[in-house]
């Protein structure tokens, strides 16, 4: 699996997290487990500013976004030394298993990182400035109309 791949395939499982997880073999849901238990709270809160920094680079929110590109360096570098750890070491035997149960490291690496990042998401979501800010579009709701569009 080549760098970009496992660039590619980590994103994409991190940003699929909030919906549903895909079917994975019974050693891929192992292999996700592991990262899940093997990874602590500033271990997701990285991939969380991780995956923060990948988003940021979308042209819809770059004009509401600053990024410090060094930040971003330091960010890239932390997050390798932990999917390296991760794979290497944590959760190796796992990573091993699943990739073979799947028959391809893409799907494997893809699903055991989708629930990964749904823990790293609900970790952020606990902070009371985040849903503070997730409910700041409720004010401009007409609560009158919802109410009758959502009425028996």
């Amino acid at each position: 699996c080549s760098s970009d791949l496992l660039a590619a395939v980590l994103l994409s499982g991190l940003a699929l997290s909030a919906g549903p997880i895909l079917a994975a073999t019974p050693e891929t849901e192992v292999f996700g487990q592991c990262l899940i238990g093997k990874t602590n709270g500033d271990d997701r809160l990285l991939l969380a500013r991780w995956m923060t920094f990948a988003f940021a680079a979308h042209p819809i929110v770059q004009d509401a976004v600053t990024v410090d590109k060094s930040k971003l360096a330091e960010t890239d570098s932390k997050m390798a030394e932990l999917v390296m750890a991760l794979l290497t070491d944590r959760c190796s035997a796992e990573a091993r298993a699943a990739v073979a149960a799947e028959g391809n490291p893409a799907p494997a690496m893809q699903k055991a990182f989708e629930m990964l990042g749904a823990v790293a998401s609900q970790e952020v979501m606990l902070d009371p400035q985040v849903m503070t800010t997730i409910n700041g579009f409720a004010t401009y709701l007409d609560e009158a109309r919802l109410g009758a569009a959502l009425a028996p």
